[in-house]
């Protein structure tokens, strides 16, 4: 559910069984080392009604992952992603179905890595880097942006964007991301001078042990050097 929308505004993040385990969860790797693809699944119930963010990336009529802004989600600091079905605090549980684990078309792939290059070295560094819209031109990006902390630490996926007052992980738009191809992601989290897409982590999230660390986490917390996963290849 959208976390400051209305009650039946949702942004279907889909769960399914490759979920690594946990309604405290944050993002998870969606499959094993053949792929190792971070993954926004969609259950199928989320492929059709105006009230979906997130856009089906496995419904063959646009075969698209399309990460839509609603009205709600572009200009204040408490918006984010609620767990629809979790409990008070599960801010981001964002599983990963078997569907989109494997397969040309789904999830979202790194931009400039090899095959199944998740957080590799590269995506820290350049500004064509981070996650590509699967289904979009070449350069047709959706980066992950750094902040300060994250920017030469290549084991980290998603960075805090901005400090505890607003504790953060953020997938970011700027301005110049939305409409143009090889464009990086703004380091400032939202605002409508950045139309950006956040990911937002409520305080109950951001630093649950569950979130932190355990090895079924892909993303690291940019904060805690010690819950940092393997990069993978």
């Amino acid at each position: 559910a959208d976390a400051d929308g209305p009650a039946d505004d949702k942004l279907a993040i889909a769960c399914g069984p490759a979920d690594a385990g946990g309604p405290a969860h944050g993002l998870a790797y969606a499959d094993g080392p053949a792929g190792n693809k971070l993954a926004i699944a969609n259950c199928p119930a989320d492929a059709g009604g105006s009230a979906h963010s997130f856009a089906d990336a496995d419904d063959p009529a646009g075969d698209k992952l399309a990460i839509a802004n609603g009205l709600a989600d572009t200009d204040s600091p408490a918006h984010g992603f609620a767990d629809a079905d979790g409990p008070t605090g599960d801010t981001l549980a964002n599983a990963n179905g078997t569907a989109d684990a494997d397969g040309p078309a789904h999830g979202l792939a790194d931009a400039d890595g090899p095959a199944g290059d998740a957080n590799g070295t590269a995506d820290a560094e350049s500004p064509a880097h981070g996650l590509a819209d699967v289904d979009g031109p070449a350069g047709s990006n959706l980066a992950i942006a750094n902040g300060p902390a994250d920017a030469d630490d290549p084991a980290h996926g998603l960075a805090y964007a901005d400090g505890p007052a607003g504790d953060n992980l953020a997938i970011t738009n700027g301005p110049a991301d939305t409409d143009g191809p090889a464009r990086s992601a703004s380091p400032t989290p939202r605002g409508p001078a950045n139309d950006n897409l956040a990911i937002a982590n409520g305080s109950a999230d951001a630093d649950g042990p569950a979130d932190a660390d355990g090895p079924a986490h892909g993303l690291a917390d940019a904060e805690t050097p010690e819950a940092l996963p393997t990069a993978s290849p």
